[in-house]
């Protein structure tokens, strides 16, 4: 065991497990009801084991193949109304008037 394994500690509560997994209180509680995080609760505080939030990042990078992977969540580009081109306004009518 090196020093690092003895200063790493066993479990974490849940701000830490968020903060580690970058992720909401939501969805750690998803990944426990699931069966992907280990946890128990001790006095009123729920605690994650770190072994378990090592395996499912293990899992998830195994299951990608370590390769780079796109977000499914991508944000909606911004719908920009489009600027009439110099052939587009020549050929406005008088009553369409000339956007700018």
């Amino acid at each position: 065991m090196t020093s690092s394994d003895e200063n790493k500690p066993l479990v974490v509560g849940m701000a830490k497990a968020e903060f580690l997994l970058d992720c909401g209180h939501d969805q750690i509680y998803d990944l426990i009801r699931a069966g992907e995080l280990d946890s128990y609760v001790e006095s009123n505080r729920r605690k994650i084991r770190m072994a378990s939030i090592e395996r499912l990042i293990a899992k998830r990078l195994a299951a990608t193949g370590g390769e780079f992977q796109r977000s499914s969540r991508v944000p909606p580009s911004p719908i920009r109304p489009s600027k009439p081109n110099r052939e587009e306004k020549d050929t406005l009518s008088p009553e369409q008037g000339h956007r700018d």
